[in-house]
């Protein structure tokens, strides 16, 4: 995860590569205000790791030429609500009573 921010123009923004629930590659793109607690989240779908990473660098390269550096995320709140892809039915079945606890109506694995 690549985490910078634009102090003079008081935005952050963090990079990451991850795998979805159907083993498809995703560039998350999450950004917004220092000052508030409002930003987006965009999932880009990639071809494969290779063109996912390709796309962060360029990303970074972009907004260090716009201003961010890189920060820490020590002492900061960043919320992530993506639930890691279980690798075995234990952890399946641990994930599928975690969201019937939260009284949702659909399984998800």
């Amino acid at each position: 995860m690549i985490y910078m921010q634009n102090k003079q123009k008081q935005r952050y923004y963090s990079l990451n590569v991850e795998q979805d629930l159907f083993d498809t590659w995703c560039l998350v793109k999450i950004f917004g205000s220092l000052n508030s607690r409002r930003g987006r989240i965009i999932r880009q779908i990639c071809d494969n790791e290779q063109d996912a990473w390709g796309k962060l660098t360029e990303i970074e390269y972009a907004k260090r030429q716009r201003g961010y550096s890189y920060a820490d995320l020590e002492n900061k709140k960043v919320e992530n609500n993506i639930t890691p892809k279980p690798s075995d039915t234990s952890a399946k079945i641990k994930l599928s009573k975690m969201i019937l606890n939260t009284n949702q109506l659909e399984l998800h694995f």
